[in-house]
């Protein structure tokens, strides 16, 4: 059956459909929809980067579909390099693709140190509003390249430290619309003096011993902050202290939970504002949640402490209640920290808990 949207409607409504069964019954269902739907399969690309993946990515970006060619639909691209810096052959080919793509919005890329002269570091053609570059270090073209992005949202910057060779620092005004950043300690301190209202905060490595911070106007807008897997009890409360309008805490760690309420107990003082706190890998023991309930005397903010399990499992026990809430998130795995504590959350029977996209 034909379409009876014109092509150019029909496109538009293509822009916002991500999943590729959509898109495959789409292609099937008639010859003008077929033409139309293909290019968009390209809009969000995800691949290991090898030299024959890249390669063939670059032939299709060259296709021409009613005109238009295939670069243009990429919106979307992930390179699955598993920690793995590309080299010289894989980046000069990733290069290439980049700098085709003037409609990207969204990057995921592992870099070397060090590395070959990249022209989209210097001269990107694209603004992204989702970045996650991992980089063995920072030297000028990476801080001009990441500058340019003037529409950047979420940023994860993933830099074990700062080139000694380059004194380049992130300029004023920079990363006006930033609102989630994950970094490391290394160029944590980077953002500091500029004008970026984050309030969703992640830093991977926080070390044992950290330097003192003034009150700033970016440390003031953190509301969320999701602390990594291998922190420390001493070390998370560290980093808690930063933040002074802190709302919500995340913990994704191993790490003596006991420890953790012991602490929050004794900086209570220092935050104020917090509402929830998450353990995202600690299910709920009748001896964790008496110690929970000691942080809700010392802490008269605080709404609820959760508690998850496996297969999406969560508790959420309240201030002065005596049984837990059942609750899924509608987020998926791992993002939640991202989504609003009170809204994005649903309660959910026993037999309910089981979140849908498992099935």
């Amino acid at each position: 059956m034909q379409p009876t949207l014109s092509d150019e409607t029909f496109c538009l409504i293509l822009e916002y459909v991500r999943g590729k069964e959509a898109l495959w019954n789409l292609l099937l269902s008639s010859q003008k929809l077929c033409e139309l739907t293909k290019p968009f399969f390209y809009a969000n690309a995800a691949f290991h980067p090898t030299i024959e993946n890249l390669r063939c990515f670059l032939r299709a970006m060259e296709l021409q579909h009613n005109g238009r060619h295939t670069e243009l639909f990429v919106r979307t691209l992930i390179f699955y390099a598993n920690d793995e810096p590309l080299e010289d052959t894989q980046l000069r080919l990733v290069n290439k693709i980049l700098m085709k793509t003037t409609n990207l919005t969204s990057l995921s890329l592992v870099l070397p140190s060090p590395r070959p002269s990249l022209q989209f570091l210097e001269d990107a053609t694209f603004s992204l509003s989702e970045l996650s570059i991992s980089v063995p270090d920072m030297d000028d073209n990476l801080v001009h390249f990441l500058e340019a992005q003037s529409q950047l949202k979420a940023l994860r910057l993933d830099c074990s430290s700062q080139s000694k060779s380059s004194a380049s620092h992130f300029r004023s005004p920079s990363f006006l619309n930033l609102q989630v950043l994950i970094t490391t300690y290394s160029v944590f301190h980077q953002f500091f003096e500029l004008r970026a209202c984050v309030t969703h905060l992640t830093v991977l490595d926080l070390p044992y011993y950290t330097r003192p911070v003034g009150r700033n106007s970016f440390l003031d807008n953190i509301r969320v902050f999701s602390c990594h897997s291998y922190f420390g009890p001493t070390v998370l409360l560290k980093g808690v202290l930063f933040f002074p309008n802190l709302q919500w805490m995340e913990i994704r760690s191993s790490a003596s939970i006991h420890e953790v309420f012991k602490g929050l107990c004794t900086v209570s003082e220092h935050i104020r504002n917090l509402r929830g706190v998450r353990f995202a890998y600690q299910e709920a023991t009748p001896f964790l949640v008496s110690e929970a309930k000691k942080c809700f005397d010392a802490l008269a903010s605080l709404q609820f402490v959760e508690f998850c399990g496996e297969l999406g499992c969560c508790q959420r026990w309240h201030r002065d209640s005596v049984a837990p809430t059942e609750i899924r998130w509608k987020s998926l795995g791992g993002s939640e920290w991202l989504f609003d504590w009170e809204k994005d959350v649903v309660e959910v029977d026993g037999d309910e808990i089981l979140p849908d996209w498992l099935f």
